[in-house]
């Protein structure tokens, strides 16, 4: 892997079985970083190829990726939505919460657009692996010491 002219990596083998846990460790601009991105299929090789024979979960280190302006009608990304990302499950989320805020201001025709439009998002939100993925996430954030409401805050706070 080359970050312009700088060769960052070269001639790079390993294998990783399901459930191992391996930690990456190097001085700042050793290429953890790239090499994490590399493996969730996030960037690609310059040369050579990555086999991957399952998903590679990946979170950015820095807690600005992402983040979405607070302004009146954004999205703000929450403690959950940056663990569910790691899974590519925050837009799932975000389009099923949008359906159910619509559903609460809606009556008539628009509540039967907005239930529909809540069905498409559930039907998306558990082909991604629903509720048993926002429970992984909720079981993530427990093993690293978050309390369950952390989950629902903004990530910049």
């Amino acid at each position: 892997m080359r970050a312009g002219a700088r060769l960052l990596l070269d001639d790079v083998s390993f294998h990783v079985s399901a459930g191992d846990k391996i930690g990456l460790v190097g001085r700042n601009g050793a290429g953890k970083s790239t090499l994490a991105k590399l493996l969730a299929g996030r960037t690609l090789p310059t040369e050579g190829r990555i086999n991957r024979t399952g998903s590679v979960g990946y979170l950015p280190q820095s807690p600005r990726d992402g983040v979405r302006s607070n302004a009146p009608g954004r999205h703000v990304v929450t403690v959950a939505d940056r663990i569910l990302s790691a899974r590519g499950m925050d837009e799932a989320v975000r389009q099923l919460r949008a359906a159910e805020a619509a559903m609460a201001r809606s009556h008539g025709r628009e509540l039967q657009q907005a239930m529909r439009a809540y069905a498409a998002a559930e039907d998306r939100f558990l082909a991604h692996g629903g509720y048993a993925v926002e429970a992984a996430a909720a079981r993530v954030a427990a093993n690293l010491g978050l309390s369950e409401s952390t989950l629902s805050r903004p990530l910049h706070t």
